[in-house]
């Protein structure tokens, strides 16, 4: 009897052993891994990597807008059905970027004002289009084909 008891007690006492057992460690010359920036998301854009964009700009008043399908849409108030230029969208450390055979849109993410309305959009762009060069603004694309209203006042 004394004999099961101790053993009883030798086996409880590794039970609450087992209970109490350190986590388990890296080792202290181990550098934990730093969490890479998901493929979807260019770093320090805050938009995902294939959402359409809208840039745009004034004095000339343009627009180029991401319809999809690898196809931008440029228009003016002179040329409102607008003029489509295929182009591969790529994304990096520093925005996004289209690119086509007459056409090089890139968008940066900073403050920027368009000029005449006092908001401020979250993207700055930048085009040259047929030789052309066109600075401006952009945003995120909404449901209707417009920059979405993604703007707060100029401070």
């Amino acid at each position: 009897m004394r004999r099961t008891i101790l053993l009883g007690g030798i086996l409880a006492a590794f039970a609450l052993m087992a209970c109490d057992r350190p986590a388990d460690t890296v080792p202290a010359d181990t550098a934990p891994a730093e969490p890479e920036a998901p493929a979807s998301e260019p770093v320090g854009t805050g938009v995902a990597a294939t959402a359409p964009l809208r840039a745009f700009g004034n004095e000339p008043f343009w627009s180029m807008r991401d319809v999809g399908g690898g196809m931008l849409e440029f228009s003016t108030p002179e040329l409102p059905d607008g003029t489509r230029y295929a182009a591969t969208r790529s994304a990096d450390a520093s925005g996004i970027h289209y690119a086509g055979a007459n056409v090089q849109l890139d968008i940066v993410p900073g403050d920027c004002s368009d000029g005449m309305s006092d908001n401020i959009h979250p993207y700055s762009a930048t085009m040259t289009l047929d030789g052309t060069s066109y600075s401006g603004c952009a945003a995120p694309v909404s449901a209707n084909g417009e920059a979405a209203e993604e703007v707060s006042p100029t401070r």
